[in-house]
């Protein structure tokens, strides 16, 4: 297993999913991630029938990652 963040440049955001490896992929904002971080119940449904995203469990090494990006969401900038 191997875990790591990376930052995205604006307008290379397309996402080509490996069908055999995921079944499917996301961006999510930074906004959106605190919310599901909060939430107490995360498979419930919500008014307009989705379901929100979930996350991972809080041993998870995913989990771990994700909620250090929410708490350090500065990055260095990106080269022109």
């Amino acid at each position: 297993m191997i875990a790591c963040h990376a930052i995205v440049k604006p307008g290379q955001t397309e996402i080509q999913v490996n069908l055999r490896e995921l079944e499917a992929a996301a961006w999510f904002s930074h906004d959106e991630v605190v919310a599901a971080l909060k939430r107490d119940r995360p498979y419930a449904q919500q008014q307009d029938g989705t379901f929100p995203f979930w996350l991972p469990p809080k041993l998870a090494i995913a989990h771990q990652l994700i909620k250090e990006w929410v708490e350090k969401p500065t990055c260095p900038s990106l080269p022109a």
